[in-house]
């Protein structure tokens, strides 16, 4: 007999469903409601749940550990009313409206057939969507870091977080592009593009409707991956609503998610810096650092890699504040030999390079 998760459909995150469910805007409505299901489902209340949602109008997000005016035209956006806030998992920064589908997976870490590490994760979970998309007739593959390529051009990407009780995974698959709000919202380094032989975003990108020639009807596309999922894991989606908690949790955590402490929780800092890029296997590494004579004052990781837990990066900022720059190679190494930090595709060395080069800068 298969388990049976919970389905929740799909939802338009729009200003007028936030005004009337009670929430600040459409981007603290999502992530205040995705975290109050995922306190129900690791405390067991409700079952592990996948919900698709998108926005309308669009909403820029940042990965975590970014910082938010250097990933985006914050100034661009606050003129074309375009609400930007950030995710609670890793990875880069997006544009998301109607043209791109969204699969959120709310999951129990410690269910016994789930994935445990970063690789088994990212393909095991790729495969839904992978195995959806070859039923239209794509040749699509997971490559690089975290995205799913057609012919070597991005058609969407995947991201997750785990604490060891929780699993979150984000799927995004690009129906369609709007290139030029893109190239107007987004900010990005030409090194973050040189590694895949191209100049610009718009050889780097694709989307369905262009690949296929065809409109993509979402909802067909919806019922074509929840049917793979279920294979991929064995099991039935059953739909369902959120809980009366649910809803009273999701209003209680939206003046977090909607407030200035977390979208600028990582930001370009107002101190004077010394900056350095890295692009690495894992993604892009950004570092400030603040020297005082020959110690850090400050320093701050930003990127958009993957990092579990998430909290490790601001643990290794505060063991760094204040060593000397012959110090940081042996407080780094001694860091990830001591504590339990899964940093994909992101080595010590990357880490000592991109902080070693500020320094010198």
């Amino acid at each position: 007999m298969s388990t049976c998760w919970r389905y929740l459909g799909y939802k338009v995150y729009t200003p007028e469903l936030a005004r009337k469910e009670g929430f600040f805007s459409r981007s603290s409505h999502s992530l205040s409601e995705g975290q109050a299901i995922a306190q129900a489902v690791v405390e067991g209340k409700v079952p592990n749940t996948l919900r698709f949602i998108t926005y309308d109008p669009h909403v820029a997000w940042v990965g975590y550990h970014q910082a938010i005016d250097a990933e985006l035209d914050v100034e661009f956006c606050r003129g074309m009313n375009i609400e930007f806030n950030r995710r609670l998992t890793g990875g880069g920064a997006v544009l998301i409206g109607r043209e791109v589908l969204v699969a959120n997976f709310l999951l129990r870490a410690t269910d016994p057939y789930l994935p445990r590490d970063t690789e088994d994760i990212l393909s095991v979970f790729a495969e839904g969507v992978l195995s959806g998309l070859k039923e239209f007739g794509l040749d699509v593959e997971l490559a690089g870091k975290n995205d799913f390529e057609v012919k070597g051009k991005k058609v969407g990407s995947i991201t997750y977080f785990t604490d060891g009780r929780l699993l979150r995974v984000e799927l995004g698959v690009f129906l369609d592009l709007n290139l030029p709000l893109l190239l107007k919202v987004l900010r990005l380094p030409a090194v973050k593009l040189a590694d895949k032989a191209v100049k610009t975003l718009e050889e780097r990108v694709t989307c369905l409707n262009k690949e296929l020639e065809k409109k993509v009807d979402v909802q067909v596309l919806i019922e074509v991956i929840k049917e793979k999922y279920q294979e991929v894991f064995n099991v039935e989606f059953v739909e369902g609503s959120l809980s009366d908690e649910e809803y009273r949790r999701a209003r209680e955590l939206d003046g977090l998610y909607s407030s200035s402490n977390w979208i600028y929780l990582r930001a370009v800092p107002r101190w004077q810096f010394k900056e350095s890029l890295l692009k690495t296997r894992g993604g892009l590494i950004r570092v400030y650092v603040k020297q005082v004579d020959n110690a850090i004052g400050d320093v701050l990781i930003t990127g958009d890699f993957i990092c579990n837990p998430t909290e490790a990066i601001f643990k290794l900022e505060r063991e760094l504040k204040g060593a000397r720059v012959s110090e940081v190679s042996n407080i780094i190494n001694a860091f990830f030999d001591r504590e339990s930090v899964e940093l994909k595709e992101v080595s010590k060395e990357d880490l000592v390079d991109v902080i070693t080069k500020a320094l010198a800068g």
